[in-house]
């Protein structure tokens, strides 16, 4: 996979499956570059990372559990806005380009190796859409550079994903999921 920068998604092999209802075409990802961008990145296990299908439309990246026997991409009319799980923005070129959204962090943010552990003053911050400073350093295990994605957790529990900006972690929360 390959990319530009910010505004253009990454290259991906791929597989036209469909249009969407929104009429983007949704591709069928390479799974092995899928996998190796999110082991690398968040040093999720590939074991957990294989056991999906992967595409993409435009910047979204959808996750389908396999079935047994079966391929998602053997349905007819697949819809992944309505079977897959938005689980990762392509915010650039890969390895370090997948940046996990809500839903990716949740399903995957217990088996990340690098987070950082938000107390409960942040964390209300956080779901308030607000950039909160860095934790201690005990409450955060950052990944080596350039790796520039981990996961926030509350109380041990994944709630997103963010990146350091000097003193700060910067909010990725959608507006839609915020609090007031």
């Amino acid at each position: 996979m390959r990319g530009s920068g910010k505004d253009e998604p990454a290259e991906v092999e791929v597989e036209v499956v469909e249009a969407s209802p929104g009429g983007d075409l949704t591709r069928h990802a390479d799974p092995a570059a899928v996998v190796d961008a999110l082991a690398s990145t968040y040093g999720i296990p590939r074991a957990t990372l294989e056991g999906f299908e992967y595409y993409h439309t435009g910047h979204k990246l959808f996750a389908v559990r396999k079935a047994e026997g079966a391929q998602v991409s053997d349905l007819p009319a697949l819809d992944v806005y309505r079977v897959g799980l938005y689980v990762a923005r392509i915010e650039g070129s890969l390895p370090h380009g997948l940046r996990l959204t809500m839903d990716g962090a949740q399903l995957w943010g217990g088996e990340c190796a690098y987070w950082a552990e938000l107390d409960d003053g942040s964390f209300r911050a956080w779901m308030r859409g607000e950039e909160v400073p860095l934790p201690p350093a005990a409450a955060m295990k950052l990944p080596p550079a350039p790796v520039p994605w981990f996961v926030v957790k509350h109380r041990g529990l994944p709630v997103g994903c963010t990146k350091k900006a000097k003193d700060r972690l910067l909010n990725f929360v959608p507006k839609e999921r915020r609090t007031l």
